[in-house]
């Protein structure tokens, strides 16, 4: 992996500001989708998942799962990812597919967990349901109220993106509550939230990987 440090002059607080570039060379396509499963960052390029110690860099091993775009997610005691317009729960050692749950619901652009279900960011966007994976039951959807890409936990607080903005949103009403301008050139297609605060995010489109520290909201 080759990393460059990134160093953001402007101190204005509605800007959301880059901390860290790295190009992940191990992974052999772009890079679609992210977590983080408390102790590395696990993304998803082509039909494997990566997992990589976030501060070295290093990639530690990679899993075959055939993801698909829409994201990842952990609940601590495995991963979830979208694949065939279903969603899978994975053995997070070995990547193999511990149950497959198919909620009607299109589109798919994002996964986090809450708890023993699953939120999914639906609809283009433009929905986030919480589905209850014993049965595939949509038990609460909302309507965003913007296309919004990625989902990701940071913190107790849940984070998205538009196309040019970072975004905190109110996982209950699916309102955006807070509303930071990325970076020039960064676009955001999934993203993660580690320990240190810090939002790791992918475009969906190359294989670099981008920190941006966590705006304060208040």
């Amino acid at each position: 992996m080759n990393s460059t440090e990134a160093v953001r002059e402007s101190a204005r607080e509605e800007i959301a500001h880059l901390v860290r570039q790295d190009v992940v060379e191990e992974v052999d396509d772009v890079i679609h989708g992210a977590t983080f499963d408390g102790r590395r960052l696990v993304l998803a390029a082509g039909e494997r998942l990566a997992r990589l110690i976030p501060d070295s860099g290093r990639v530690v091993d990679q899993l075959e799962t055939f993801p698909d775009r829409g994201g990842l997610a952990y609940s601590e005691r495995c991963l979830w990812q979208h694949s065939e317009g279903r969603l899978q729960q994975l053995d997070q050692r070995t990547g193999f597919v511990l149950r497959t749950i198919a909620p009607r619901l299109g589109e798919i652009r994002g996964l986090e967990c809450v708890g023993d279900d699953v939120l999914v960011l639906h609809s283009a966007g433009g929905a986030l349901s919480r589905v209850e994976t014993l049965d595939a039951t949509s038990v609460a959807s909302v309507e965003t109220g913007a296309p919004l890409r990625g989902l990701a936990w940071v913190g107790r607080e849940l984070w998205s993106s538009t196309a040019d903005e970072l975004c905190r949103i109110d996982p209950s009403s699916g309102r955006v509550v807070a509303r930071f301008t990325l970076p020039a050139d960064v676009e955001v297609c999934d993203l993660a939230g580690d320990a240190e605060g810090r939002i790791w995010c992918v475009d969906g489109r190359s294989k670099i990987l981008r920190a941006l520290r966590k705006p304060r909201t208040g």
